[in-house]
């Protein structure tokens, strides 16, 4: 008796754990492949604290319509790194895809990006930094210029 339950107890952790082996892409996302060259379009706005913008902003105005290049160059699971880079200015960046596989999180050398993958090709963003020249908010869109 002893010996017939703990046969079925097995069967029957065993059979979860296949079921949840079997449909883990159901629960998982796929994670998009990020990598390659993004054209970055955007409208911010800088509130000033001193007399000037920092040379490491890419905004020097209150109003802006930002363009820049981001490069994501590596990509490890839902890990990114890259560097954007404008007219203004260039900088480095590590970020996360979500666990929900849309949404994505970076970190620049002064600021926070918040982005949502819309498409493999397209994610939209907020980005704001707190610098001690100046405060920057800004919205915008990332596409895809290659692979």
């Amino acid at each position: 008796m002893r010996i017939k339950l703990l046969s079925i107890l097995s069967g029957a952790v065993l059979s979860t754990a296949c079921f949840y082996a079997f449909n883990s892409k159901a629960v998982s996302p796929e994670i998009p492949n990020l990598i390659g060259d993004w054209r970055v379009e955007a409208e911010g706005a800088s509130l000033l604290h001193g007399t000037s913008y920092s040379k490491t902003s890419h905004h020097a105005e209150r109003f802006t319509t930002f363009s820049a290049i981001a490069s994501i160059e590596e990509q490890v699971g839902r890990r990114i790194a890259g560097v954007i880079t404008s007219p203004r200015h260039s900088e480095k960046f590590v970020g996360v895809i979500g666990l929900d596989g849309k949404s994505l999180i970076y970190v620049d050398e002064d600021g926070v990006f918040l982005g949502k993958i819309v498409s493999p090709d397209l994610i939209v963003y907020e980005y704001n930094h707190v610098h001690d020249n100046e405060s920057v908010v800004a919205s915008g869109s990332y596409a895809r210029i290659n692979k």
